[in-house]
């Protein structure tokens, strides 16, 4: 297989070569903050357009693939830049035999190496079929594989072009590295040196946003958008902190509060997020957990062990920094309570580990407070 020069330019090859295999569960290899910007801040959008020689079917299937694909929350849930038809960088559509971007002759699409640029990058898509490619069609120029023109060009094997440009944007915006894990049938990646065809991988042959582990390097690299929804089975292995790689803390503001036993509430709070670690975590340090519900246990001062089933609960919010959960408490009778908070993953929590255990006492007194009243 053909070496490419990630530091000059990306592309995507047809090769019947089988990849070397790597390890699983790896965000996706040489993954970069390409567009630089503010922690939290909103995605930006990039722009593009077609050159004059893109035909109607493929700016359908492009602009369909960049407005509706790459913005699918169930695949792309991270802050990456957001793509909008108009101005911006360019898409070719070319008949050559040797790409624009490497030179090599097995190419399909490629991207070359502009980061940052915001108008001036492009995208090459390949003529299929064509003078320099007679054998190969794209799927969507009429939505079959089926060679169903009466042409000169005898085609036989079939690509997605939604996948393809999916591919070089991912090289634009987060990667210049290609990713063999998993093979070129993946679930875990587009961004497999090898072209898949529908045969070779019915599955993912036809991707339009990221797979698993692009989501999980385009979240470290930029960030999250809703973060109710649940990680992308994809951080085992990097940063590789637990059992399921992206350890989550838990917090309480203070160690013991006291309050008045007269039905007075003492209100508790901390914070749920993931682990701060910037070097590992990247943008993803300190993200909070919202909508994530924290059991919290009670047993009186000085018996052993706390019970199995909750005293109650809470649910973390969206802050960026700060207390993001609150839970208050009252009591009408003279008692010292400890308690227990954890927040515990779950399977619909594949990337997470469980929190640590955060621990406090109340002291319900007496002492200097007003009589309840009377019911």
């Amino acid at each position: 297989m053909r070496r490419l020069l990630p530091a000059v330019a990306a592309g995507l090859l047809f090769l019947l070569a089988t990849p070397r295999l790597v390890a699983a569960n790896t965000p996706v290899a040489g993954h970069d903050d390409r567009y630089p910007h503010a922690t939290n801040a909103p995605p930006i959008t990039l722009g593009f357009h077609f050159h004059t020689s893109v035909p109607a079917w493929a700016v359908t299937a492009v602009t369909n693939a960049w407005q509706n694909g790459w913005d699918d929350p169930d695949g792309n849930n991270s802050r990456i830049p957001k793509l909008s038809s108009g101005g911006g960088g360019t898409v070719y559509y070319q008949d050559r035999s040797g790409s624009p971007c490497t030179g090599d002759t097995n190419w399909i699409g490629c991207n070359p190496n502009t980061p940052g640029d915001r108008t001036g990058w492009a995208v090459y898509v390949r003529a299929l079929p064509s003078d320099s490619a007679p054998s190969w069609m794209w799927f969507h120029r009429d939505a079959t594989c089926a060679d169903v023109r009466d042409d000169k060009y005898d085609t036989s094997v079939c690509f997605s072009i939604k996948r393809v440009v999916t591919h070089e944007m991912e090289h634009n915006t987060l990667t210049r590295s290609h990713d063999p894990q998993g093979g070129s049938a993946s679930r875990d990646t587009v961004m497999n040196a090898v072209t898949p065809t529908r045969n070779g991988s019915p599955d993912t042959w036809n991707a339009d946003s990221f797979l698993r582990c692009d989501e999980a390097g385009a979240m470290m690299e930029y960030g999250v958008v809703d973060r109710t929804l649940s990680y992308p089975d994809c951080f085992a292995t990097v940063p590789g902190e637990g059992a399921k790689g992206l350890n989550t803390t838990l917090s309480v503001a203070s160690a013991s509060y006291s309050a008045c036993a007269n039905g007075s509430t003492v209100t508790v709070t901390g914070r749920l997020a993931l682990q701060d670690d910037w070097p590992n975590y990247r943008y993803l340090a300190d993200t909070p957990l919202a909508g994530r519900t924290i059991n919290i246990y009670r047993k009186a001062s000085g018996v052993s062990s706390f019970p199995t089933t909750p005293f109650t609960t809470a649910t973390a919010g969206n802050a960026n920094s700060g207390d993001n959960w609150s839970r208050s408490f009252s009591s009408t009778s003279a008692i010292a309570y400890d308690y227990k908070a954890v927040w515990t993953t779950s399977s619909g929590e594949p990337g997470l580990n469980s929190s640590n255990a955060a621990t406090w006492s109340i002291r319900f007194q007496t002492a200097g407070c007003p009589l309840a009243a009377a019911k």
